[in-house]
């Protein structure tokens, strides 16, 4: 993606943000026909998002994930 810059600017050396691949993993399982289990994980391998501008920690929080690895269950229940 190139950086917003180039819009007003063409000739603008602003560095874009590079292509980029999380891995998530998700799956649910009906127990029955009123329950329904949900679970997975998001980043599963821990990725740190890259580095923009050369600054160690920097990164574009608008597109990049820099939570790391993050788990989810959910119970679903029908009446």
């Amino acid at each position: 993606m190139r950086d917003s810059s180039v819009v007003t600017n063409p000739a603008s050396s602003t560095a874009g943000a590079p292509g980029y691949d999380y891995f998530d993993l998700s799956a649910s399982l009906r127990v029955s026909d009123r329950f329904e289990l949900r679970g997975g994980v998001n980043n599963l391998t821990d990725k740190a998002p890259p580095i923009i501008g050369g600054t160690a920690g920097v990164t574009n929080n608008g597109v990049y994930y820099v939570v790391g690895r993050t788990l989810f269950l959910a119970f679903k229940a029908r009446l």
